[in-house]
């Protein structure tokens, strides 16, 4: 028995290192296989004959064929690949708006804007030039045809960009579905003792691939199946792929975002493709038109007027004077093209504030204010009740900015001086929970914060608002302090990291701050005809405000004749194209600590895409170098090598040779000891 014992350990070697030149053979043979782990066969000791007093080896046993994988380094990988897909698709969502925008090439915004001064340059030369007047409105239509059609550009780049997240959803439930089916697959080989080392690397090809589009968690069960999760909901788990769909990003929205189709939640994307795109596009914009997160400018503005009627405090004398300088107020605001709203509440007395008031339009508005008279009360001034009115009671336009403006002659707590300072943060907060810029008109006594109530005055600074005089308020200067906020709201932006709604909003302020306030000039003009000027800005839309996509030139003025360059009726006065040529120096933009003019505000709407671009780019490449690393480390582990593959293809070949001599070496033993038994 020991004599053939060795046949089968000799017979055992030459199938171990027949086995073994397979998997050399296969992992040479996958040399250039993308995403293809090397293999190693296992050659172990086979188990002893312990049958007799001494145990007897019988030779070399294959344990298995086994991968060649680092689980740590395939999760590094795995993690730097999301990253790099993120930034890669901001990277190319800002070289596309760069592309929009034609910056700093001679066809962008800012040569269009310069030909436009030019324009009404001549035309101060010489007012009276049908030539010059023609050229003024071409290049007033062109400044006009280029927001738009930069408009049209960054909402084509955004229905593409919508698009894409459609197909990249797509990609996630088909690479899905691939590793529910692979996982049965190789649970089936390996469960029956064969080798499912190939379908485990086409099983990880897919979660490389996925990794890039999503942000994904990879847990391997004992049983080698992997479950895969998005921020912790199963999105593969055993044979199972759960289905994500493209559904409304917000009720009503226009745009798309991945959305499980058990439950209908949205998808909590944290990296990868998808992220990108959704902060490319905007991730919680609606896309309707008109709207702020969309990037339109808000030039609606919703105005309460809170006016003292206690005759102790404000008299016949001053109740008279706010209703014959109103109309001057709302003059302004019809001037500045801005989109008002009134609302009305009276106080003062034992009941706190009135009930407010809304108002459809002007003159119902106008006829309130003409009928206002002051009551017998001498209760302190409750502004706390007025607060809770603004709260409670006063309905608000969608996406308007809100204003309050008070009247009074009391101080913030009424005619006592000292006042509770807790209260009156308290009053602050609630205002500016509302977004409500405060402007106060009362007594001089509570101006500044050195008189003995600087009550007003805080609120006023610290809501963004203003103080004035009771007895010499301008209400003109009252309207342009209100469209100087309005303007400070619209053009100052925060920098978001949603890339094209963000640049739609900064071009979009600039579009409607410049064409209102061009209006606004245009307005107190003449005609060659004597006629009170028109605008030469109009919308497209009266639904929806100045901006790109809703501008065009104001069809009268297809009459030459009817553009303005004059103030009075004076032969050759050029005053007004004067005045539009040096709107370009005037600082329209930005708060009050840091105005712009037009040309800086547009050179700081290019240095934000330029700037990030650049940093884009610049995570991009570093993130590549990390992905490409940790690619590095994984190839020096998993990958195959020749030199190391040939070295074994040699050693297996010898053993091979070594285990056949010894069955031709026992051949002739057998031989020659049944031969000679014969004998």
């Amino acid at each position: 028995m020991s004599g053939f014992a060795s046949l089968q350990i000799a017979r055992s070697g030459l199938f171990a290192s027949e086995a073994a030149l397979n998997v050399t053979g296969h992992n040479i043979a996958n040399v250039n296989t993308a995403g293809f782990s090397r293999q190693q066969a296992m050659i172990s000791s086979a188990t002893p004959d312990n049958s007799g007093p001494f145990p007897k080896g019988l030779g070399a046993t294959i344990e298995q064929i086994r991968q060649i994988r680092n689980t740590f380094i395939d999760n590094v990988y795995r993690a730097e690949n999301e990253l790099v897909g993120y930034d890669e698709t901001k990277v190319n969502t800002i070289n596309d708006v760069e592309s929009i925008l034609g910056e700093p090439m001679s066809d962008g915004l800012q040569s269009v804007f310069d030909n436009f001064w030019s324009g009404w340059d001549e035309l101060a030369k010489d007012p009276a030039s049908l030539t010059a007047r023609a050229n003024a409105r071409q290049q007033a239509n062109n400044l006009v045809n280029q927001f738009n059609h930069i408009g049209e550009q960054l909402d084509k780049l955004q229905e593409d960009l919508d698009s894409e997240i459609k197909v990249k959803i797509d990609e996630v439930n088909t690479l899905a579905s691939k590793i529910a089916n692979l996982n049965v697959e190789i649970l089936k080989a390996e469960n029956g003792g064969d080798n499912a080392n190939d379908f485990r690397d086409e099983r990880s090809n897919y979660i490389d691939d996925l990794s890039k589009i999503v942000n994904i968690n990879v847990n391997e069960r004992q049983d080698g199946m992997v479950d895969i999760d998005i921020a912790g909901r199963f999105l593969v788990t055993h044979d199972e792929a759960s289905k994500i769909y493209a559904g409304e990003n917000k009720v009503g929205s226009l745009f798309n975002a991945p959305r499980w189709e058990l439950g209908d939640d949205l998808v909590d994307v944290r990296g990868g493709v998808l992220k990108g795109l959704l902060e490319s596009r905007g991730e919680s914009v609606v896309g309707t038109v008109g709207s702020t997160t969309n990037g339109s400018p808000s030039d609606k503005a919703d105005i309460t007027f809170a006016i003292d009627l206690s005759d102790d405090t404000m008299g016949v004398t001053n109740i008279s004077y706010i209703q014959t300088h109103m109309a001057e107020f709302i003059d302004r605001l019809e001037n500045k093209g801005i989109d008002y709203q009134f609302n009305l509440i009276t106080f003062g007395g034992a009941s706190g504030a009135d009930a407010p008031q809304a108002f459809a339009d002007r003159t119902t508005f106008e006829a309130a204010i003409a009928g206002l008279t002051t009551r017998s009360a001498t209760t302190d001034n409750d502004f706390s009740s007025v607060i809770t009115r603004l709260q409670d009671d006063v309905t608000y336009r969608n996406e308007s900015n809100k204003y309050l403006m008070v009247f009074t002659n009391e101080s913030v707590q009424g005619d006592e001086v000292a006042f509770d300072a807790a209260t009156l943060q308290t009053q602050i907060d609630k205002l500016n929970e509302l977004g409500m810029k405060t402007f106060i008109t009362s007594n001089s006594t509570y101006m500044g914060d050195t008189n003995p109530e600087p009550g007003w005055q805080t609120i006023a600074d610290e809501t963004g608002g203003g103080i004035y005089d009771l007895a010499t308020v301008d209400f003109d200067n009252l309207g342009l302090d209100v469209n100087t906020s309005l303007n400070e709201e619209i053009s100052s932006i925060a920098a978001s990291q949603d890339i094209v709604p963000d640049i739609k909003r900064r071009l979009n302020a600039l579009a409607n701050i410049i064409m209102r306030e061009i209006n606004s000039l245009a307005k107190t003009g003449l005609d060659l005809d004597g006629n009170a000027g028109e605008d030469i800005f109009v919308k497209a839309n009266d639904d929806f405000s100045l901006q790109m996509g809703n501008i065009e030139i104001n069809p009268a003025l297809q009459d030459l004749d009817k553009i303005v360059a004059a103030k009075t009726a004076a032969k050759g006065d050029n005053t007004l194209a004067q005045d539009i040529v040096a709107i370009r120096n005037l600082t329209l933009f930005g708060s009050s600590s840091e105005n712009q003019t037009v040309d800086d505000y547009y050179r700081s709407v290019i240095l934000v895409v330029g700037n990030s671009g650049s940093e884009a780019q610049r995570l991009c490449d570093g993130q590549t170098q990390l992905l490409q690393s940790a690619q590095n480390q994984r190839s020096s582990i998993s990958g195959v090598s020749m030199d190391e593959e040939m070295a074994n293809m040699i050693k297996f070949q010898y053993s091979y040779t070594a285990a056949s001599k010894v069955i031709s070496l026992m051949d002739e033993c057998f031989d020659y000891i049944i031969n000679k038994l014969k004998t």
